[in-house]
């Protein structure tokens, strides 16, 4: 017996070396079983993280393009391709349109 999320959890069950290869799980009260694999698949991340995550991100960035700028032939080849990696970033960029 144990609680729901050593079983729902991957890294949990890696760590306490839980394997359900060829296992029958019985779950008793599983009308709980929702939370408990709501809660153990989200996460909760802070301003502070994201701040140094978008820093790190915005250093990367300055990164390749300076790495990128030494590579090409051209000002205009750099330019384009830039220009790729800008419209393929404001693709991927969630709509902020709601």
């Amino acid at each position: 017996m144990m609680p729901y999320n050593y079983i729902l959890s991957n890294q949990l069950r890696k760590n306490m070396g839980i394997s359900l290869e060829g296992a029958i799980v019985i779950i008793d009260e599983a009308h709980n079983i929702s939370q408990a694999a709501e809660q153990a698949l989200s996460f909760e991340i802070n301003t502070v993280a994201l701040r140094r995550i978008t820093h790190e991100l915005t250093y990367l960035l300055k990164l390749y393009d300076f790495e990128m700028y030494k590579t090409v032939r051209s000002k205009s080849e750099y330019h384009h391709i830039m220009g790729e990696v800008n419209q393929d970033l404001s693709n991927a960029a969630p709509d902020q349109q709601e």
